[in-house]
């Protein structure tokens, strides 16, 4: 994996965001020193309500695992957080700070 890398997904819900990647295990209060909101990628392996913090956080999703009627789907749906799950060996491959963009309603990430 490197630049130009793409993954695919499903469609949690609709939007397209350019930003960099926040890559974590478990939920954090606040962003990293140089983060921006409206541009901030949350990668995770999955996410649930212990999330909702986060996930204020963040302009997009990116999730290794999830379902429709998960607790992180509905969080993200109601939120209005384009958002990507099923997702493969997403949080293994992306580090803090690559440049992403992900096209939630199409399912895709890529790192550029």
């Amino acid at each position: 994996d490197g630049a130009g890398s793409t993954w695919r997904g499903l469609s949690w819900t609709d939007g397209t965001v350019r930003g960099r990647a926040w890559v974590l295990d478990e939920p954090a209060n606040e962003l990293p020193a140089g983060f921006d909101p409206s541009s901030t990628v949350l990668v995770a392996r999955s996410i649930d309500a212990g999330w909702v913090t986060t996930l204020t956080l963040v302009a997009a999703v990116v999730v290794e695992t999830g379902g429709d009627l998960s607790h992180g789907s509905i969080l993200v749906r109601e939120l209005g957080i384009p958002a990507v799950t099923n997702v493969r060996g997403v949080r293994r491959a992306v580090e803090d700070g690559d440049r992403l963009e992900v096209r939630a309603g199409a399912g895709v990430m890529e790192r550029s």
